[in-house]
């Protein structure tokens, strides 16, 4: 794996608080894995080898269909881990997990994470804490849709992107990120045309422009006002 590689897996949240002798004992076990723009990590229903995955750059989008072609997504920027839940729980996998653009990540195999991580407690803790962080996500994203209207969601959803993935600039924060319409919807929990009409309203009001899978927030400070204001 290249030195820069390295030196971002070294970084990410998966290694965040273990002294530096712990990983370097476990980062030549990675592989490296590219990725074009559209190409699935691993498929929602499948059996595949109980793998985790630290993203090194791009944007991979986790998406979760129910029988009807309902969905759930999320998106993971660079640094952060997903597949874990393979490495302790093996079995189908529960999401689909594909590259939004071209990107890298870094693998290991199950195996090699539990082999490094059970004998020294205090990094298997570090899992546990990844973990704890995406249960309380998804707990918030399921009380969000019972009690905040859509346009509080979409707000809140922006603003996170923003945080996370945005750059400023003379025009406002551009937000390249990469997400369909469709994707977008589902991060919020509603329709395509209710985006839409949501995207349009925050538009018209001076608060943002959209392009295709791109934004720029014009006003953050009323974004995140809206965010924090049900309207239900």
């Amino acid at each position: 794996m290249p030195e820069a590689d390295r030196a971002l897996l070294s970084k990410s949240e998966l290694f965040r608080g273990v002294r530096e002798q712990d990983v370097d004992a476990l980062l030549d076990r990675f592989a490296l894995r590219e990725l074009a723009s559209g190409d699935e990590v691993y498929r929602q229903g499948e059996t595949t080898d109980a793998e985790l995955y630290v993203l090194l750059a791009g944007r991979i989008a986790i998406t979760r269909r129910t029988d009807s072609g309902r969905g759930r997504s999320e998106l993971i920027g660079p640094g952060e881990v997903f597949g874990e839940l393979s490495v302790l729980d093996p079995g189908p996998r529960e999401r689909t997990a594909s590259a939004m653009v071209e990107s890298s990540c870094a693998v290991l195999a199950g195996a090699d994470y539990l082999g490094w991580a059970l004998p020294r407690q205090y990094v298997a803790e570090r899992l546990l804490r990844v973990l704890a962080r995406r249960l309380r996500r998804t707990d918030d994203e399921a009380l969000d849709l019972l009690f905040v209207d859509v346009g509080a969601r979409l707000a809140k959803a922006l603003c996170d992107l923003a945080n996370r993935f945005g750059q400023p600039t003379s025009s406002g924060v551009l937000v390249d990120h990469g997400l369909s319409q469709q994707q977008l919807a589902e991060m919020v929990g509603t329709s395509r045309e209710t985006l839409n009409k949501q995207l349009n309203s925050f538009a018209n009001r001076g608060w943002l422009t959209s392009g295709r899978g791109l934004l720029v927030i014009r006003n953050p400070e009323r974004l995140a006002r809206r965010a924090a204001i049900s309207e239900a």
